[in-house]
């Protein structure tokens, strides 16, 4: 048997490749969206809920650094927007696996995809047919 950071590790893999993947077979061909759109939709009067819905519904390759944040605050882009693209920036930055296993660290167990149909790791690790990482997963609280 493989040791359990081993098989938290393959989860949290299966996780960041295939949540991208989800997101971007539900979207087809629409482009990535990137600070320039978000700018033009605050500034062509779009409301701050639709432009959230976006962000969340949306690929996106933002620049989180913070100078493009001042540059995006100056033409018009609320707090509100800047935090949702900073959280969407920070979901799709793939990081090595070292260290402690995600569920040690406190990754949320029932975190459920927005993007594509709606998946949990349970779900995906049934899925699979992984029984090992079901149980790790039972165990630390994950619900359907």
């Amino acid at each position: 048997m493989l040791p359990i950071w081993l098989r938290l590790s393959f989860v949290s893999f299966c996780l960041s490749v295939s949540v991208p993947l989800l997101g971007q077979a539900a979207q087809g061909t629409r482009s990535v969206m990137t600070n320039s759109d978000v700018a033009q939709m605050a500034k062509a009067g779009i409301s701050e809920s639709t432009i959230l819905l976006a962000i969340q519904k949306s690929s996106t390759d933002f620049d989180t650094s913070a100078q493009s944040l001042v540059d995006l605050k100056k033409q018009g882009v609320s707090d509100k927007l800047l935090d949702a693209m900073l959280v969407r920036a920070e979901m799709s930055i793939s990081r090595p696996v070292t260290g402690e296993p995600p569920i040690a660290r406190g990754a949320d167990v029932n975190f459920r995809t927005s993007q594509g149909p709606s998946q949990s790791a349970l779900a995906l690790a049934k899925q699979k047919g992984h029984k090992d990482v079901v149980e790790i997963l039972k165990k630390a609280g994950a619900r359907n």
